[in-house]
């Protein structure tokens, strides 16, 4: 397994977490992924090294998505969780808010033997992530849009996509972590009569009152969740809530 770079490791800290250091305590039955050359590239402080060098991932407006370097067993536990619940409802029409590097096309990619993703991020420096995972695998199809969440739901340029022709079976949220932003996709996934919605990183009290307040206004529940961890510094990962449509 591969080492980051003494300059990434210089910008982050708590590394005896990170993949490299715990790469033996890994689990057999998903070492072959975590080792992935292409996985460690998209979960590096510096993804494909894309951005300024004095700033940690500074290609994103955040800090890894998912699965993250300096988190490898919590990192291990939503790629397990993930795969689980992909492999349950075996999505084909996916929908995706927050692409960041991809890891979740990357995921799909992986676990899922045909999809179609279309995935939304603001920030343009995702699609290098999702070309270059289109290319790796050569599977399935991913579209990427350089749109803002959940603004792109509500105008003319979603009414005149491919978009609301879609009839999209599973969507996964995980754009701008505020009560406004996350609360817009759920309405927007609801008015899209999606039947599966997950949504990462409830464990923040206004993004999980966002999910809760989607609930009590929907026929939506939450049919399962996913605890993660807090560490020293206040990083959370791993937080991640199912939420179904009744009655589809």
């Amino acid at each position: 397994m591969k080492q980051v770079t003494g300059q990434e490791k210089f910008h982050a800290e708590k590394w005896a977490s990170d993949w490299y250091t715990l790469r033996n305590e890994i689990p057999s039955e998903i070492k072959e992924y975590m080792e992935d050359e292409l996985l460690f590239e998209l979960v590096r402080p510096w993804p494909l090294e894309i951005g300024d060098k004095n700033e940690f991932r500074v290609a994103f407006n955040g800090n890894g998505g998912i699965l993250d370097y300096r988190f490898c067993k919590e990192s291990w536990e939503n790629l397990i969780y993930i795969r689980s619940v992909l492999e349950k409802y075996k999505p084909f029409k996916i929908l995706e808010t927050g692409t960041n590097a991809g890891i979740f096309s990357w995921m799909c990619s992986n676990f899922l033997d045909d999809f179609e993703i279309h995935t939304i991020d603001w920030n343009a420096n995702s699609k290098v992530f999702v070309d270059k995972i289109k290319d790796y695998f050569n599977k399935g199809e991913i579209t990427f849009y350089n749109k803002k969440s959940p603004e792109c739901f509500d105008n003319s340029w979603w009414d005149e996509s491919p978009f609301e022709k879609i009839n999209f079976d599973f969507a996964f949220l995980d754009a701008g972590h505020t009560y406004d932003i996350l609360l817009g996709e759920l309405r927007a996934a609801g008015n899209l009569n999606i039947p599966v919605i997950m949504v990462d990183d409830w464990s923040d009290d206004k993004l999980n009152r966002a999910i809760e307040d989607f609930v009590s206004e929907s026929d939506y529940k939450v049919v399962d969740l996913k605890a993660g961890t807090t560490n020293s510094d206040n990083k959370k990962v791993g937080f991640v809530k199912i939420l179904e449509k009744n009655n589809v």
